[in-house]
């Protein structure tokens, strides 16, 4: 994921390289507790007794286990072991988003008609760091498609920051300093139904630990 375990890339590359050598399944988006990697191991790994790879926690894991069961198992298993370890909020982090008429710029509820085009506001305000520039993961409802980001007849002021898009929405890199800077974004409503509206995260650059989030929400895009 974006995020990672906290392993170092020598240890992620042995895993990997253990588990397609053994035709072990590997999981693409693997969850906090799920098996990551499993299957039949060769028999020079077979020992008398359990072999344990520990890597250490990290900012964002809580550290890692594989282990390597003894002879007449030969299964191996990645998991989670303890809760993710994460510095507390900082202080200062504010974040929201609201959405907009694109036609007179009043607020809407999050709701639209098939088609209609939306125009979206998300405001950050971050303290300054040592750590680098603040990131904000901006998910987008399964019903809506981003359309334009930072559409010049809607900004007032410059935007700030990069801004590159990624599966779920976008992801925006926003240099620390204390103001509260903007992203403006259009979507389209492509898909009628009730879908939910994922939180924007915010982390540093140099922790990925969430240091602030938005409540979640949800969207009804009407019509056929």
């Amino acid at each position: 994921g974006p995020r990672g375990f906290g392993l170092r890339e020598a240890d992620a590359v042995a895993l990997v390289a253990l588990a397609r050598r053994d035709r072990a399944r590997v999981a693409e988006r693997p969850y906090w507790g799920a098996v990551v990697v499993g299957g039949q191991i060769a028999k020079r790994f077979n020992s008398t007794r359990p072999i344990t790879l520990r890597v250490p926690a990290s900012a964002w894991a809580g550290g890692l286990e594989l282990t390597i069961t003894g002879a007449g198992h030969a299964q191996a298993s990645l998991t989670r072991v303890g809760p993710p370890t994460a510095p507390p909020a900082a202080a200062g982090i504010e974040a929201s988003r609201r959405y907009l008429s694109a036609e007179d710029g009043a607020e809407l509820s999050a709701e639209a008609g098939l088609g209609r085009i939306v125009v979206a506001e998300v405001s950050l305000t971050a303290p300054a760091t040592e750590g680098g520039p603040w990131i904000a993961r901006v998910p987008i409802a399964s019903g809506l498609a981003v359309e334009e980001v930072w559409p010049g007849k809607l900004m007032d002021t410059a935007p700030v920051g990069q801004v590159s898009r990624t599966r779920e929405g976008l992801l925006w890199r926003v240099p620390s300093g204390g103001e509260t800077r903007k992203l403006v974004y259009t979507v389209r409503a492509v898909r009628s139904g009730h879908f939910t509206d994922p939180p924007v995260e915010v982390w540093r650059a140099d922790t990925p630990a969430v240091y602030g989030r938005t409540a979640p929400g949800s969207w009804s895009v009407e019509g056929r």
